[in-house]
C-alpha cells in the first residue's frame, strides 16, 4: 500500500500501528504541513504519479493537498486521523477518539485513544541501545517525558522549572533518576530552565540536538513515568507500558470564545430543552465549521479513572497506592480500525471531493 502523510511524529507513530494491515510498514510518501496553495514548488514536485492508494493525514494542512491528489485520481482513498478540519463526509473514513467526541456518522470510527500501539520488537532494540548508556544512574528510573506548549496549555519557564523541582523531589525521596527528553513544542527557554531546575542524577535530552533520540528507550527502561497533561500521543503510549505513570497538569490559558464554544456544548449534551441545539451543532460541526478543542483533560481525566494513570504528586506515596496499574491495551482498538481500513479499500471511493 502507498501512503502519503504529512510529517508529525505522532501521525508516523499512528501510521507504524496499522502495519498489520498489510503485514509490513506502509510505504511512505511526505508532503509537508502547509495548504496545496503555498507549497513551494520543491514539494510540489513531490506530488505525482504514481498516486496513492491511501492518503493518511492528520492536522488541518495536509487536507487541501489530499482533496487535490482525489480530483487527479478519484480511486484515492483518504484516512483522516483526529479530527480534519473539513466537512467530514469527504473522506472515506476518520479514525477518531474520545478527546474530540466525533460525531456519530457512518465513515467515522471513534477509538478510545489514539492508535499508538507500542511495537515490541522496536522496545526491545531501544533497551539493549540504551541500558548500557543508562548504567551508571540509580534506580528507579523516572522518566519525564515533556511535551509543551499546545493551546490552552501553556509550558512557562516557570511552569517548567516547577516541574523540575518537583520531578526531582519525587526522584531524590526514592533515591533514584530522572531520564528527561523534551518535544519540539518546548521553547528554548522553557528547556533551559527544566534542566536547571533537576538537581538529581539525571539523563536530558534536549529535541534540538542531534543525535539518537531516547524516546523508546526510557518507554522500555523506566520504573515509571510522568507525562505533561498537554500530549495525547505520550500520556497514550507511557500508559501502554504498564509501568505507573503520573499526568503533570500544565497551566491553562483562557479564550473567551473557545470557552464560550465549550460551555455551549457542555449545555447542549446535558439539559433535554437543548437538545435540539446540541442536534444543530453536530451537524455544523460535521461541515468542519464549528470545532472545540481536543479534551485533553478529558480523556487524562479517564486514563486515572480506568487506572491507567495518576495525577502527578512529589510524595512518593503517589506510586505506593495497593492497586497496580492498569496496562492501556490498544490492540483490540487497533484491529477494529485495520478492519474497517480493509473494507474501505473493497468500497468505491467517496465523492464530494472537488
Amino acid at each position: 500500500m502507498r501512503t502519503l502523510a504529512e510529517a508529525t511524529p505522532g501521525l508516523d507513530y499512528e501510521l507504524l500501528s496499522l502495519s498489520p494491515l498489510r503485514g509490513r510498514p506502509p510505504k511512505l510518501r511526505r508532503v509537508p504541513r502547509h495548504s496545496i496553495r503555498w507549497l513551494h514548488p520543491n514539494s510540489r514536485a513531490l506530488l505525482r504519479p504514481p498516486w496513492p492508494d491511501v492518503v493518511f493525514l492528520g492536522g488541518r494542512h495536509a487536507v487541501s493537498v489530499a482533496l487535490w491528489i482525489r480530483r487527479q485520481h478519484p480511486r484515492t482513498r483518504l484516512v483522516a486521523f483526529g479530527r480534519p478540519c473539513a466537512p467530514l463526509h469527504l473522506f472515506d473514513l476518520v479514525l477518531s477518539n474520545v478527546v474530540y467526541l466525533p460525531p456519530d456518522l457512518p465513515n467515522v470510527l471513534r477509538l478510545r485513544a489514539p492508535l499508538h500501539v507500542l511495537d515490541e520488537q522496536r522496545l526491545s532494540a531501544a533497551k539493549k541501545t540504551w541500558r548500557p548508556r543508562l548504567r551508571d544512574l540509580p534506580r528507579p528510573y523516572i522518566a519525564l517525558l515533556v511535551g509543551g506548549t499546545s493551546a490552552p496549555f501553556r509550558f512557562s519557564p516557570d511552569e517548567a522549572a516547577r516541574l523540575g523541582r518537583e520531578a526531582s523531589g519525587l526522584a531524590s525521596r526514592l533515591g533514584g533518576s530522572l531520564l528527561v527528553t523534551t518535544n519540539n513544542r518546548v521553547s528554548v527557554e522553557s528547556t533551559r530552565a527544566l534542566f536547571n531546575a533537576v538537581s538529581v542524577p539525571a539523563f536530558l535530552h534536549d529535541c534540538r540536538e542531534k543525535g539518537e533520540n531516547p524516546y523508546l528507550g526510557f518507554l522500555a527502561l523506566s520504573d515509571a513515568m510522568v507525562v505533561t497533561l498537554d500530549s495525547l500521543s505520550m500520556m497514550t503510549e507511557a500508559a501502554g507500558t504498564g509501568v505507573p505513570v503520573l499526568i503533570f497538569p500544565l497551566e491553562e490559558e483562557r479564550n473567551l470564545l473557545r470557552d464560550g464554544i465549550d460551555r455551549l456544548y457542555d449545555a447542549s449534551m446535558n439539559r433535554a430543552s437543548l437538545r435540539w441545539m446540541h442536534a444543530l451543532l453536530r451537524r455544523i460541526e460535521a461541515q468542519g465549521i464549528l470545532l472545540r478543542r481536543a479534551d485533553r483533560k478529558r480523556f487524562a481525566e479517564w486514563l486515572v479513572g480506568e487506572g491507567h494513570a495518576r495525577w502527578f504528586s512529589p510524595d512518593p506515596a503517589v506510586l505506593a497506592g495497593p492497586e497496580q496499574p492498569r496496562r492501556l491495551d490498544m490492540k483490540g482498538e487497533l484491529e477494529r480500525a485495520v478492519e474497517r481500513l480493509r473494507s474501505i479499500l473493497h468500497e468505491a471511493p467517496r465523492g464530494g471531493a472537488g
